[in-house]
């Protein structure tokens, strides 16, 4: 988990720098009045979802999924020293 967190603060700016970089560069095909306007927005909508998606959303579910798993291990482990307390 500490790796992931790490990673994780070392990989934001550039995946934020670069997101910007994408979306900054669409403004204007996406502003403009040509038939490759709705491409423009659909390229800035989907590149805004994904970036929080993956920098948000992703980790959470990673950090639910290994507690879980830590607590269900804890919880066994409990559960087995229970059982050989009482053979």
């Amino acid at each position: 988990m500490l790796a992931a967190i790490e990673s994780g603060k070392a990989r934001i700016r550039p995946v934020l720098m670069t997101a910007a970089a994408m979306i900054m560069g669409m403004l204007p095909m996406a502003m403009g009045g040509s038939t490759n306007a709705p491409l423009g927005r659909a390229v800035i909508g989907g590149l805004t979802f994904a970036t929080v998606y993956t920098l948000f959303f992703v980790p959470c579910v990673y950090a639910v999924i290994y507690y879980s798993r830590k607590r269900s291990a804890s919880k066994n482990e409990q559960q087995d020293a229970l059982q050989q307390g009482d053979s």
